[in-house]
């Protein structure tokens, strides 16, 4: 699907997983000075703790309301007056960030402690079928294959632990959108807003995240080659300067995150959008009253 800055009419139609990359690299590269300069203020802001982090998580959220804007064909003007509505809620950015982590922390310890549970009972009964009187009764080929039962099933366990946890941090993947775009809109009911719109949509926004990680990796496989190339560097040449050390391998960090994030957030912005249309239909704005 060719991407459009002028027209939103090509996105009547609704949006495939490869669509919704597609558009938000388009969008990405069309925006790049812009959004790249908004990443890294907002990059330099998270040196001040809370007041800094929440400018972040505002300017973040930005990135994705001017995507947004993009795809529907906002004035310029439009936009500046979002950029006014998102800073004043920079308190709400930060708290439903808050509850969206604690969410995430309570619900992967609450599966943690059931995984724990079926992989101790699992082993416990496996353990009476693995003993040496019963594993005697079996022939080699039979024991080796029941070892290797045991391994694939504990492995399997572990991994439905890691796609319960992955499903639910995509249900809320999009959480700073309503907060940037609606009305009206509390940190609380932008968690409950966002699991609302993602529901049913789990897997195909995994497979939107796993297909954008492999689309930035190379800027991060690059980034940590050019870290290792300073470390080298200073043991080399035996510079014993651990604070500019720590200092360049931050840097080079955040410049990489900065390089990424407005990828993530765009691909945030098309998603939102595409989830929206199947919803809502078309009748999408940037609203800007409270």
């Amino acid at each position: 699907m060719k991407y459009n800055r002028f027209s939103h009419q090509n996105y009547l139609r609704l949006l495939s997983v490869g669509d919704i990359i597609t558009i938000a690299i388009q969008i990405y590269l069309n925006k790049l000075k812009s959004y790249l300069s908004l990443s890294l203020i907002a990059h330099i802001w998270l040196i001040i703790p809370v007041y800094g982090w929440a400018k972040f998580l505002a300017l973040s959220a930005l990135i994705s309301r001017l995507a947004f804007g993009e795809l529907i064909g906002e004035t310029t003007e439009k936009s500046l007056l979002g950029k006014q509505k998102i800073n004043q809620r920079l308190g709400k950015f930060l708290f439903a960030n808050f509850l969206l982590i604690a969410t995430i922390i309570f619900v992967s310890f609450c599966l943690f402690l059931l995984t724990i549970t079926i992989l101790v009972i699992f082993l416990q009964a496996s353990s009476r079928l693995l003993e040496p009187s019963v594993m005697d009764r079996f022939n080699k080929s039979l024991t080796f294959v029941a070892i290797i039962s045991v391994l694939l099933v504990t492995f399997a366990i572990l991994l439905i632990f890691l796609l319960l946890i992955s499903l639910v941090y995509a249900r809320f993947f999009i959480v700073d959108l309503p907060l940037a775009i609606e009305d009206n809109m509390s940190p609380c009911k932008a968690l409950n807003r966002t699991w609302n719109l993602t529901n049913g949509f789990e897997f195909s926004v995994q497979w939107i995240l796993a297909i954008a990680f492999l689309i930035t990796l190379p800027i991060q496989i690059i980034d940590q080659i050019v870290i290792e190339i300073f470390d080298w560097s200073f043991a080399y040449f035996k510079y014993n300067n651990s604070f500019l050390e720590m200092s360049i391998t931050i840097g080079l960090l955040f410049l990489n995150n900065a390089i990424i994030m407005p990828f993530w957030q765009a691909i945030k912005a098309v998603l939102y959008y595409d989830i929206r249309n199947r919803r809502e239909g078309l009748g999408l704005g940037l609203n800007d009253s409270d």
